[in-house]
């Protein structure tokens, strides 16, 4: 058995007060060089000490438990002191990386409104205040240009423009939704579109121009909301939720403009995403009538098959294909598995993460490193995990 003792590690004062003073955690005891789990400790509630492993109470500081001998360097990621979540306890919706640079978008909880995080590595992230208190939904960067959409409760200002990020440049900022929200912006086929939710009533739900200074509106959904926009195989796809009754839920078609070609899918449900890879389209959405209808796929847009994930009356919010396998992220109506993932399709594998009220809301894989984002059922504030394989993720901190 290894000599264990404690080793500092960077964690928030209430996380320490819950593990030290309360003893209400089981203690993962881990080989800081390794990575691997030498075993769980599970504290007693009626015992003063933790039997041989001894710990005292240090405000602001959480604990690895590892090997006194021999000797082990400290942890590489994360490297500052006084560690915290990104958002709070808030939601991360999105996660990129693009132009050499990761950006992870929320929902601050906090006081920092701290909604969008950025840098070359995940252990070298600068917060960015956009938004206010509201929240940032997603980052694109092409054509010269990083493009955040998101809401804001106080402005009508969704879309925020930078040239740069490291340092960040002055912003454009734009209003095309009123006080709504803009979900997602894409720039391909010399075009960018911008998608969200007008409220204003003139159904306009997609912008899309050739540059970032004018715009055409697009007017499908009826009042309903346009959530995201693909451009893959000549085709583009366009994902929402219809409110004129006709739950034509996606449109794509060879131009922006002409997308002829509806699909009813989902029901009087939703269409979050399409992504296009290995060959594949996946549309991923909830079906509102009580089946668990909620990913469509298939090499051909109109003749896809039922993924039946995430249960009845669960949600696929969007998939990845990376690393030579499927990822796709939800939540799942009944318990926890709010992630699937496999190279087939057809034979997923599910993974149990943010827990059996929380969701998954996006993945990417870069740097040799899978990132999720997600919501917690708790009042925990691991709301994005990171690692270098899916079945051994941690919680991100800054």
């Amino acid at each position: 058995m290894p000599i264990i003792s404690q080793t500092k590690k960077i964690g928030r004062s209430s996380d320490s007060s819950d593990l030290l003073a309360e003893r209400k955690r089981n203690l993962i005891i881990q080989d800081i060089q390794s990575k691997k789990a030498l075993g769980i400790y599970k504290p007693n509630l009626n015992e003063r000490g933790f039997d041989t492993i001894q710990l005292q109470r240090q405000s602001g500081l959480d604990f690895y438990l590892a090997p006194v001998s021999p000797p082990v360097s400290p942890p590489v990621s994360p490297p500052t002191t006084n560690a915290s979540s990104l958002f709070g306890n808030g939601q991360a919706l999105s996660v990129t990386y693009v132009n050499n640079t990761w950006v992870i978008c929320g929902n601050d909880s906090t006081t920092n409104l701290n909604n969008v995080w950025y840098g070359p590595s995940l252990n070298n992230l600068t917060a960015l205040k956009l938004f206010g208190t509201g929240n940032a939904n997603s980052a694109t960067y092409a054509n010269g240009n990083w493009v955040i959409c998101g809401f804001n409760l106080i402005s009508s200002l969704s879309v925020h423009v930078f040239s740069s990020l490291s340092p960040p440049s002055s912003p454009t900022s734009l209003n095309l939704f009123g006080t709504s929200s803009a979900r997602s912006a894409t720039y391909a086929d010399g075009k960018w579109v911008i998608c969200g939710n007008d409220e204003s009533g003139s159904g306009n739900n997609v912008y899309h121009g050739s540059d970032l200074t004018s715009f055409f509106g697009l007017a499908i959904f009826g009042n309903g909301d346009a959530n995201s926009a693909t451009y893959a195989n000549n085709i583009w796809v366009i994902c929402g939720r219809d409110e004129s009754g006709s739950h034509n839920n996606v449109y794509y078609g060879s131009s922006i403009i002409g997308l002829l070609n509806p699909l009813a899918i989902f029901g009087n449900g939703n269409a979050n995403s399409a992504t296009y890879a290995n060959n594949i389209w996946v549309i991923c959405g909830r079906d509102r009538s009580g089946s668990d209808h909620n990913v469509y796929y298939g090499s051909d847009l109109a003749n896809l098959s039922v993924l039946p994930i995430f249960g009845n009356g669960g949600e696929a919010r969007s998939a990845t294909y990376a690393d030579g396998k499927w990822v796709i992220c939800g939540r799942h109506q009944t318990n926890s598995n709010n992630v699937y993932y496999g190279s087939d399709l057809a034979n997923l594998t599910p993974l149990a993460i943010f827990g059996d009220d929380g969701r998954a809301f996006s993945a990417t894989y870069a740097q040799s490193t899978w990132v999720i984002c997600g919501e917690l059922d708790t009042a925990s504030t691991d709301t994005v995990l990171y690692g270098s394989s899916l079945t051994n993720l941690q919680p991100l901190k800054v």
